[in-house]
Formats: C-alpha cells, structure tokens, sequence
C-alpha cells in the first residue's frame, strides 16, 4: 500500500471517530491538519466542504488558512487564494511583521505574473539573501508603511506612480475580461430563437474592478474611497456621482476613476462623463482613468471612433488639449488610450476600453 493510500486511510479513520464533533469544535492544530492531509490527497470537494463549515474565526486563523490558500493555489483558483489571504491581512493589523506569510506570498506571486506589488516588495527585499529574518521583517513594515510615491520608488522598478498605476489598472482591465462570462446577462436576442450575452448593470462591474484594486494595492496601502457624492452633474442642474477615487490609508487623494457602459459611439454619454470630471475634483488630481464597458458587435471600429471623437471635444474646466489621445495598447479585447489635458497643470487621462461581449 502507498503512502498516500496509508494517508487516505487514516484520515477516513480519524474523520469517523470525531464525525460526531462540530468543526467549530475542532481544535486549530487538528483543523490543521486536516486541510493539510486533505491538500497532500488532493481531496479538493472535501477540503471545501469541510473548510466552509469553519467559523469565521477559524477561517482567519493562520495555522488553518495557510494549508487551505496552499491547496487552492495548487489547484490554480488563485482569486480565491487572494481573497482569503487579504481578509486575513485586515483582520490581523500585526501582518506587516509576519514573515511566516512569506511562502505563501511568493507562492501567489508566481501565480499571478502580471501583478507588480508583491513582486515588487519581493525584489525589495530579498535582494540580499544576508539578511536575516528579523531584518527581513523590519524592512518589509518600512516599505509598507511608507507614502505612496516613497513606496513607488522602492519597489516600482524606476516607473513613476502614474505609470504604476496604469499598470496595475490595466492588469485588473485584462483580469476582469477573464470574468466577464460571470458579469454578463444572458437575454433573448433580436432574432428569434437567437441568444445575445449583454453585460450586466454598470455598479457590479464596478464592485467587481474595485474590489480586485483594493486587493492587488493593499500592500501600498491605496484603494478605492467610498463611492461619493459630490460637485454638479454635466447639467449643472444636480449633484453629479463619481465611480471612484483612488486613496491613501492617511486619506490623501491621488487619482480618480470613472466608469460608464457603451453600446454605440454615444457621444452624449462620452461627453457628459468627461465633462463631469472637473466637478469632482477641486486638486488638479492625476491620473484619471476613464473605464468604458463596451458591448458592442464591432469592438475595434468602437475603438477607432471612441479615439477619434475624444481627440477633436473639449472636456468641461480643462483648457486646450496638450496633445491627441494617443494609443499605447490595443487587442481585440481592450484599448487603452493616453491623452494630457490642461487644469492649472497638466493631467494625463487613461482611456481604458473593455470588450464586454
């Protein structure tokens, strides 16, 4: 009999002798345990089962979450894995200076090769392999505890924080086109006996996006504030809504983000949104990222008119354009569009298109 066959049986026996035990009755070490075994046998279906009847406490307990992201990571269900390890992060303020955490991290890292800042902080600290564990722990709480820009520079790799943050905008663009099957609503088409997929209402896809930015930057410390009220609609008839504005822990402003649904090149839409940042920002804030979900038969024709009517409007309280919208990526499933504009200096806009369909 293999080992794992060995393995298997005893965990059957053990599960047998206490199937009378509550989970939440379960002590840390055996819970465990349990995981771990479950992970070694790649029992997944009974990891789930057995770890969704955990207490809230037990799930943020770190002997039991680590054996836990460690099998989800195993089995490539690297959002979940995430989601898990950043709510743990919020409930345990003492994370900065745990560097138990450290493999696990790494091991979320390679699986998302396109995330900048856990690779950045690795590279940051672990250029020196010297250091001891100690030290490795004090450095890492200074570079997390650092102003956004200070922290940029230490693990950015020389970009700037407006280049940073596209970046990371531009990732969480191409991971949410990974989901948009999970966003889109399935409806009776035109024709009959046809099925269109159309995206669904603008504020989930929103929670979507934000919700993946205040988990990729939690180390930076940056997020997304609470959605707003705030300055004058396009109208100037009533109090116009911002989608997001992108904060510090110390609540410093540093850009802001605007999002809107397209199923056509509808200029009114395009210029009523842009015309509203002005109202919302008193700071002279960059930069501004523009996120336009676009449902659309022909995506790349959007894309080409979208630039061009961008490139010849005026946005309302910026004065005359620095230069055209220029393209700085384009596939068949995103564009993504740089432009500066003038308002007591200059602010670069991002124009981030999203094929939704």
């Amino acid at each position: 009999m293999g080992d794992l066959s060995i393995l298997s049986l005893a965990l059957d026996k053990f599960l047998i002798s206490i199937k009378e035990t509550k989970p939440e009755d379960i002590g840390t070490q055996w819970a465990s345990q349990i995981l771990d075994v479950m992970r070694k046998l790649k029992f997944q279906h009974q990891a789930d089962i057995f770890w969704r009847k955990l207490t809230p406490e037990q799930r943020n307990t770190k002997e039991i979450m680590l054996p836990y992201c460690l099998a989800l990571l195993e089995r490539n269900e690297v959002w979940a894995a995430q989601q898990i390890i950043d709510n743990y992060r919020k409930l345990n303020a003492e994370i900065g200076d745990d560097t138990s955490l450290m493999p696990l991290l790494e091991k979320l890292n390679k699986s998302l090769p396109e995330e900048p800042v856990v690779t950045g902080i690795f590279r940051a600290m672990v250029e020196s392999q010297k250091n001891s564990t100690f030290q490795l722990a004090q450095q890492y709480g200074l570079i997390v505890s650092r102003k956004f820009n200070e922290y940029v520079e230490i693990i950015g790799n020389g970009q700037t924080t407006e280049i940073f943050l596209k970046d990371v905008v531009i990732s969480i663009g191409r991971e949410l086109l990974m989901r948009k099957k999970n966003l889109q609503l399935q409806a009776s088409g035109r024709a009959k006996g046809t099925i269109t997929n159309q995206i669904t209402n603008e504020d989930l896809i929103n929670d979507w996006f934000t919700s993946l930015f205040d988990m990729r930057m939690s180390e930076a410390r940056i997020g997304f504030g609470d959605q707003k009220r705030m300055g004058r609609s396009a109208s100037g008839q009533s109090i116009g809504e911002i989608d997001g504005v992108i904060k510090h822990s110390d609540n410093t402003r540093i850009a802001i983000f605007e999002a809107f649904r397209l199923f056509s090149l509808e200029k009114r839409t395009i210029s009523g949104h842009l015309d509203k940042i002005s109202s919302y920002d008193n700071e002279g804030l960059s930069p501004v990222f523009i996120i336009v979900y676009c449902d659309i038969d022909d995506f790349t024709q959007l894309t080409k008119d979208y630039k061009k009517y961008v490139s010849d409007i005026s946005y309302a309280g910026f004065t005359d354009k620095k230069k055209r919208v220029e393209t700085v990526e384009i596939t068949d499933q995103l564009w993504l569009g740089k432009e500066v504009r003038y308002r007591v200096k200059d602010i670069v806009f991002y124009h981030l298109l999203l094929n939704m369909r």
